[in-house]
């Protein structure tokens, strides 16, 4: 548990960071990723109360309805400042979160054998097609505006839910085949 949390208008959030992984052009050249700095901000549906015991879930998975509210990240920024943190820091923290956590797989990947395995994400990796993979990393905001990674999703959803995350999922995808030229 991660407590307290940052709160927005009063709700716990988590924040979708967009992942980029594109194979190097020639032989023996490395995995290169990207962190698109679009992205999407879910808020709890409920007001955060510690003491309720409830587990104020930020899934959009739940439903594009009166309750869920997503954010992208320059919604994100504007509420930031409005209720002066240090969106910069924040964005920091999930940059060298994101490039360790990258950084440290690329390097279990290498290790022998790691790319025979089916269905492995390493395997997907190590392709020599130069299509495009998109990750999606999970955060949680501590109340000092650090972030926490909390999950790394191989298939994180691209296919819009309503309208508040289409023009995101669209930049990502988009994106993402620019890079793959």
């Amino acid at each position: 548990i991660l407590h307290p949390p940052l709160l927005i208008s009063g709700r716990k959030f988590s924040m979708r960071v967009y992942v980029i992984c594109v194979n190097g052009a020639g032989e023996g050249d490395e995995l290169q990723f990207y962190i698109s700095s679009e992205g999407l901000a879910k808020l709890a549906s409920d007001p955060y109360d510690f003491s309720s015991g409830k587990a104020f879930m930020t899934n959009s998975g739940l439903g594009e309805g009166d309750d869920a509210i997503q954010l992208d990240f320059h919604e994100l920024r504007g509420r930031f400042e409005k209720g002066g943190w240090d969106y910069e820091k924040l964005w920091q923290g999930i940059v060298d979160s994101t490039r360790s956590t990258m950084l440290a797989y690329q390097s279990y990947c290498r290790e022998e054998g790691k790319f025979d395995k089916k269905r492995n994400l390493c395997r997907l990796l190590s392709a020599r097609a130069r299509a495009p993979k998109i990750l999606g990393l999970d955060f949680l905001v501590d109340e000092n505006q650090d972030p926490w990674l909390i999950e790394v999703n191989r298939f994180p959803g691209l296919e819009p839910r309503g309208l508040s995350d289409e023009a995101v999922k669209r930049k990502i995808v988009t994106e993402a085949w620019d890079l793959a030229r």
